[in-house]
């Protein structure tokens, strides 16, 4: 699954007018933050912030932006206890880092989270169970050891701030990549990115998730395509079947 999430898929679905920079702002406690993440973006909230020291939620509508601002922004909101809500959607770097980078994270009944990989990418386009393996590892300790063996795209700086950033929010890195353990001729008459259950959110060590609506309901086919959603169990079951298999493969 390439690294970039497809514009046009984004603007068919949300209005223009999202994305102007004005569409960030403050109202009783909340930062509203409507358009891509980006430095000035990032730059407006923390001005923002330090006008109303009240803020203690940001409220987002993002398909994405800069990987290495987006893990800045999530640095910035974890330090400081802030709490996320997904209006409608948060796509790409969004979900990768600034969900979860929230003390609670507040879910509407249609907020829509989409992932299509990180930092991470490896040159082959399907995870392996070895690859699984070594990210599990790699995630615990942000040893760069553990991923020998593992091609990857991505300058191994970028990738080590990202497991950094996983290690301190206690999240498992794996969330941003999972999708890839499947082909990607899987996704061709599908949309070009994958999400979760939130029993699956909870195993990747996503915590204190609110329902603001008691119930989550997100779109399960956006302009006529399907959206590929990963449960509990077959996570479960990929996971343990990965160990497994790697450990033999070592062992041999």
């Amino acid at each position: 699954m390439c690294n970039f999430f497809i514009y046009g898929f984004v603007l068919l679905l949300f209005p223009m007018t999202l994305f102007a920079d004005d569409n960030i702002f403050y109202h009783k406690n909340v930062i509203y933050y409507n358009g891509d993440i980006n430095q000035h973006g990032f730059d407006r909230v923390k001005y923002i912030h330090s006008q109303h020291p009240d803020v203690t939620r940001i409220t987002f509508n993002s398909f994405g932006g800069y990987a290495d601002v987006g893990i800045d922004f999530a640095n910035w909101i974890f330090k400081r206890g802030l709490d996320i809500e997904v209006d409608k959607y948060c796509i790409s770097s969004c979900a990768n880092y600034l969900f979860l980078a929230g003390k609670n994270k507040y879910l509407n009944r249609k907020s829509f989270l989409g992932w299509h990989g990180g930092m991470f990418q490896l040159k082959n386009e399907k995870l392996t169970s070895v690859d699984i393996y070594k990210i599990l590892n790699f995630s615990n300790d942000c040893n760069s050891n553990a991923l020998s063996d593992i091609s990857l795209i991505t300058p191994i700086d970028k990738v080590m701030d990202e497991c950094l950033f996983f290690k301190e929010i206690n999240v498992n890195m794996l969330i941003t990549v999972y999708g890839q353990v499947k082909p990607v001729i899987v996704y061709s008459d599908k949309q070009q990115l994958w999400s979760y259950t939130a029993e699956a959110l909870t195993y990747f060590g996503v915590k204190n998730i609110v329902l603001l609506d008691d119930k989550w309901t997100p779109e399960k086919i956006i302009k006529g395509r399907l959206v590929t959603y990963f449960e509990l169990d077959e996570i479960e079951k990929q996971v343990i079947t990965s160990k497994f298999v790697s450990e033999a493969f070592i062992s041999y």
